[in-house]
């Protein structure tokens, strides 16, 4: 039946949509983009500041999301669908690995551009992941994930490229991985922006204004298919010790299907967060605890206190593993008990010195420009094709 099933998808990825591709480009290309995400087009904008300056630019952007509707039927037609879109613009940008795009054969005169949906590099993905539990196996990956197709995969800061090169597949100092930036932080330069965001999420939760709010927003365990929540810290605990001068605000990540419901007892302690941006959460909370997520990179720009509570870290490290050790890499103790994790909040816990030398480290290219440097690249690029 594997095997089956396996001959079945090799028809459709490897056969079909190329086949597809190769009768649409007998349309010809056109001067536009078509911008692709694998999941959803909601949460933060991956896209947003480079597709505003291409249009400047007087290129035409298209948004396209792969599962924009639920069924396997219509994520097939889609998918076809894609293939032939694809076919007819000149630039091709996504967030995301996506399989049913980088098995296409693309023309010569096509760009395609990883804006990637995370800064940084913090847990492990991809060829990277090959050791671990985590992910796809090496034949699965060299079979149906071609990186080496991107004109470019837009990065954080130097320091994280051969992380990048690494866990896509990418021959070291091959140029495709460069340090532009992550347009989507080009906000986080913004104070009325973030001033915005907190009285906004005050106002949707019903806060007082001078309540101090902590945000906790862990990743998720297992696959994404099937993403679980972690092990959370102990609210009531939390509730007792600190509900004088905080309110915590929980979110999962989007990828887990059945969030731990908060219950009656924490009312007016704890918040979901959910049916909020993770954007705006960020720019709202005065402190904030994750265990493994990618938002800690993003939010070092804003300078608050970080937190991290992950009692499980030996089981995640051995299912997903680190680019480097994480005790060594993140920018402020982590805990393993609740009553640890209050002790720091009580106390005040916070080494910005630490918070802003891994900050440099890791998003030295994340300035408020790198919209404009990426744009500029994409416009330089295609003329260089247009001359070959």
């Amino acid at each position: 039946m594997n095997r089956i099933k396996g001959l079945v998808k090799d028809l459709f990825f490897l056969g079909l949509l190329p086949l597809i591709y190769r009768v649409s480009s007998w349309l010809g290309v056109k001067n536009r983009a078509l911008l692709i995400t694998q999941r959803t087009l909601s949460g933060p904008d991956d896209f947003a500041a480079v597709e505003s300056l291409l249009e400047q630019a007087g290129i035409p952007c298209e948004r396209y999301c792969l599962m924009a509707e639920k069924g396997q039927k219509t994520y097939l037609l889609r998918t076809l669908r894609l293939a032939a879109l694809a076919a007819g613009n000149r630039f091709l940008l996504t967030n995301d690995s996506i399989n049913a795009l980088l098995c296409l054969p693309l023309r010569k005169e096509s760009l395609l551009v990883q804006l990637w949906h995370a800064c940084g590099a913090f847990k492990k993905w991809g060829y990277a992941c090959l050791e671990n539990r985590f992910g796809e196996d090496a034949k699965t990956l060299k079979k149906y994930y071609q990186h080496q197709k991107y004109t470019l995969v837009s990065v954080s800061s130097e320091f994280v490229v051969p992380y990048y090169e690494a866990a896509f597949g990418l021959e070291p100092g091959s140029g495709i991985v460069q340090a532009l930036g992550v347009a989507r932080t080009d906000r986080y330069f913004d104070p009325l922006l973030q001033k915005s965001a907190k009285e906004k999420v005050k106002a949707a939760l019903g806060l007082k204004a001078e309540q101090k709010i902590l945000l906790y927003a862990p990743t998720f365990r297992g696959e994404l298919e099937s993403a679980k929540a972690p092990e959370m810290p102990d609210l009531s605990k939390m509730k007792e010790k600190l509900r004088e001068d905080w309110v915590v605000i929980l979110r999962q990540h989007p990828g887990v299907k059945n969030p731990p419901l908060l219950l009656e007892k924490w009312a007016g302690f704890a918040f979901s967060g959910q049916e909020l941006s993770m954007e705006e959460l960020l720019f709202a909370c005065d402190a904030a605890v994750t265990d493994y997520s990618s938002w800690i990179f993003e939010y070092a720009l804003l300078g608050k206190p970080l937190f991290f509570f992950a009692p499980d870290l030996g089981a995640y490290d051995t299912e997903r593993g680190f680019f480097l050790p994480y005790e060594e890499m993140i920018p402020a103790p982590f805990f393993e008990t609740t009553d640890r994790l209050i002790e720091a909040l009580q106390q005040g816990t916070f080494d910005a010195e630490k918070l802003a030398a891994f900050r440099e480290t890791y998003m030295s290219a994340c300035d408020g420009n790198a919209a404009g440097r990426i744009a500029d690249f994409l416009l330089s690029a295609a003329k260089e094709k247009e001359k070959n």
